[in-house]
């Protein structure tokens, strides 16, 4: 079969270019060629999360690969067959553990059988979802698409150290349903959490107490909060907010940083929601480029509105029409910038 070639450099020249290339290929049964993998970052070719993400999908459906190393910059993949099992990839770093699971759940969720998978890694990482935004947001919309499958925290992992573990069980998909949002109706439940790893609760509940005041001064005033503890490798600390609606769901999260105080963060955390909730968007703008992929394999037309057209998302969809015939509609209008999504029969 011909491969499918990529080059990396295209659009936000990250490594979602790659992983977005895995998951497909291994669905699609096509191989691919990359050149000028992360091209536009500063320590461009493939870092020990990106290579987990090829060796796991290459253990998934018994790829043949050329070019899986660190710094590599050009990258072969030949999928076979997908088949279930149990596996265990350690990344060796704070790499993003939610990274790699996304890159084959979608695989595993068409094989023949139930599959588990334990991750090592970041679990709360910057510039990646984090634990919690996988099983609060992206997790709900998967199920929601027809993905069965089941998350668990084993233990949080934060940068530099890592040291975090995550357990997935997926079983196979009877189906995958296509998603239209034309509104995402009333805030029905809103809910704050906080979390310290290896850290003075304190910090957490300034964390709560700057989110619910920028939120009173908003008028928004009905809120739940969590503060969560935990003694896992290393230090971290993070805020989470997670808005619920009538049709849909939004999350918003800020990660504790060294010299940046609890107040500021949570303060670009509410600055976040409130533009997305005084929008007429359906879903966040992470879970934007997310949702094209798993929607791109439906039966029928999907539809949902976002507050923002990233590069992620523009770069997300050219990479999908490389594998699929599908019709990736992206607009930018005034409130909010649509996507629809029409698998070519």
């Amino acid at each position: 079969m011909e491969f499918v070639k990529i080059d990396g450099a295209q659009g936000e020249g990250g490594g979602q270019i790659v992983r977005t290339a895995l998951t497909l290929s291994a669905v699609t049964g096509r191989p691919f060629r990359i050149i000028n993998i992360r091209h536009n970052r500063p320590n461009p070719g493939l870092r020990n999360q990106h290579v987990q993400c090829v060796l796991a999908t290459q253990r998934v459906c018994s790829a043949q690969v050329e070019g899986a190393e660190k710094a590599s910059r050009e990258l072969s993949f030949v999928p076979g067959r997908i088949t279930a099992g149990k596996h265990e990839i350690d990344i060796g770093t704070a790499g993003s553990t939610s990274l790699v699971l996304q890159t084959i759940a979608l695989p595993l969720s068409l094989a023949d059988g139930a599959s588990e998978v334990i991750i090592r890694g970041g679990t709360h990482n910057h510039f990646a979802p984090t634990y919690d935004y996988l099983d609060l947001q992206w997790l709900p919309f998967m199920r929601r698409i027809g993905l069965d499958i089941d998350l668990e925290l084993i233990s949080p992992g934060f940068y530099p150290k890592g040291g975090g573990e995550i357990r997935a069980n997926i079983r196979p998909a009877s189906g995958f349903a296509p998603i239209s949002m034309a509104e995402r109706g009333k805030l029905e439940r809103l809910t704050i959490r906080a979390a310290v790893n290896n850290l003075p609760r304190n910090i957490a509940e300034r964390f709560i107490k700057q989110t619910a005041s920028q939120l009173k001064s908003r008028n928004i005033r009905k809120f739940k909060t969590e503060i969560k503890t935990s003694s896992g490798v290393g230090r971290g600390t993070y805020v989470l907010l997670l808005a619920e609606y009538e049709n849909s769901s939004a999350c918003c999260f800020g990660l504790g940083k060294i010299g940046v105080k609890a107040e500021k963060i949570a303060d670009g955390m509410v600055k976040e929601f409130i533009e997305f909730h005084r929008s007429e968007a359906t879903v966040d703008k992470y879970l934007a480029d997310q949702l094209p992929l798993p929607l791109a394999l439906c039966e029928g037309r999907s539809a949902f509105s976002t507050p923002q057209i990233t590069q992620h998302l523009l770069t997300n969809a050219d990479v999908i029409r490389k594998f699929l015939a599908a019709e990736i509609l992206i607009e930018e209008r005034e409130a909010c910038g649509t996507v629809g999504v029409c698998p070519k029969q």
